[in-house]
């Protein structure tokens, strides 16, 4: 049997395990990329090298600055003046919701826009009555959204438009592609809020970093979450070659551990290791598949909203919510034909031939 077609097997049987989990997804995944080992698609050493990279880093590092927000106290006065304006209501809490992450996103990355906004979010729906599951989705979806607003929203825009100069073709300025995301983030918005939440079940789960005892306002700590979450997100919109994403996350994360907003243990309770693990060995799959020769198709990459495990962030969701593959797919496949019919019509308007 030939190693693509070892490579299609084992990537089937895991994606009908992510589907009907008759093991927990990180089981499955570990599982998967270890028998990618042993059947020689990659070296038994690579099994878990990928657990160190720097996407991994600065997640761990968001999960901390972010958690900091909710032992500071700062969270929850914040979660209840955005409850006084949605009310108890989940469309407008989702709309509020997907609106300042699209904001964000165009500038910042994905992952650091989430972590930033998750405890907020979280507080918002807390103080509110409402179970956060919905708002984090859509918190996820607003931050992919997002990234259609500039060219440096997400690396696939800057990566693209390398190709297309490599190509001899002119390239993109940094607001060229903002109608087409302007366009996506509204309509994408208004579906999630409006029709795409209500195929969802609220799962009532509360993610792990706002598992914690109420937390009176500490001012002193209050103030270095803030500034310490603030300037981290600057410097990852900035994106200095000298101070790396991943670096400037756990530079904050050392000083919210080092000025005593979280104690160590708590630091490491807010880490979602499961999260981490599964981007691990997804990321090892990846490298077996590509081993094997079976190719990665560019296109793909824009739907990467309609499965849990299609990116990174996805990840992040299925901590925080509990949503399971199915529900992913419901929701996130109407969202992929929706950019794709914003993209198609506004082409010919924004950019004519």
């Amino acid at each position: 049997m030939s190693q693509m077609a070892i490579a299609l097997i084992i990537l089937g049987v895991t994606i009908l395990c992510f589907i009907f989990e008759p093991v927990p997804l990180v089981v499955s995944a570990v599982t998967a990329s270890i028998l990618y080992a042993f059947t020689g698609l990659i070296k038994m050493e690579d099994v878990f090298v990928s657990y160190n990279t720097n996407t991994i880093v600065l997640m761990i590092a968001m999960m901390i600055i972010g958690s900091s927000l909710f032992h500071s106290g700062i969270s929850e006065v914040i979660g209840e003046k955005m409850s006084k304006f949605t009310g108890n209501s989940e469309k407008k809490a989702i709309l509020v919701t997907m609106i300042a992450s699209c904001a964000l996103s165009s500038v910042c990355t994905n992952i650091g826009v989430m972590t930033a906004l998750a405890p907020l979010v979280t507080a918002m729906c807390l103080s509110a009555g409402i179970a956060p599951s919905k708002a984090l989705l859509a918190l996820l979806f607003g931050a992919q959204l997002g990234g259609f607003n500039t060219l440096v929203g997400v690396p696939s825009n800057v990566f693209a438009n390398s190709l297309m100069v490599g190509q001899g073709y002119e390239s993109f300025r940094l607001f060229d592609i903002t109608p087409f995301g302007l366009g996506v983030c509204v309509l994408g918005s208004l579906y999630f809020a409006f029709f795409g939440s209500k195929m969802l079940r609220d799962t009532g789960y509360i993610p792990e970093f706002a598992q914690t005892e109420r937390k009176q306002l500490d001012k002193r700590k209050a103030v270095i979450s803030c500034t310490t979450l603030f300037v981290v997100l600057l410097v990852i919109a900035i994106s200095p070659d000298a101070v790396p994403m991943h670096i400037a996350a756990v530079i904050g994360a050392l000083v919210i551990v080092g000025t005593r907003c979280m104690t160590v243990q708590e630091a490491s309770r807010s880490i979602d290791w499961n999260c981490a693990f599964l981007m691990g060995s997804l990321s090892a799959l990846s490298a077996g598949l590509q081993n094997s020769g079976v190719g990665i198709v560019t296109l793909a990459g824009a739907a990467s909203y309609a499965t849990p495990f299609a990116a990174p962030q996805n990840m992040l969701a299925v901590g925080w919510t509990n949503y399971k593959f199915m529900d992913f797919v419901k929701v996130g496949i109407p969202m992929v034909l929706l950019t794709y019919l914003v993209v198609i019509c506004l082409i010919p308007i924004v950019m004519p031939f």
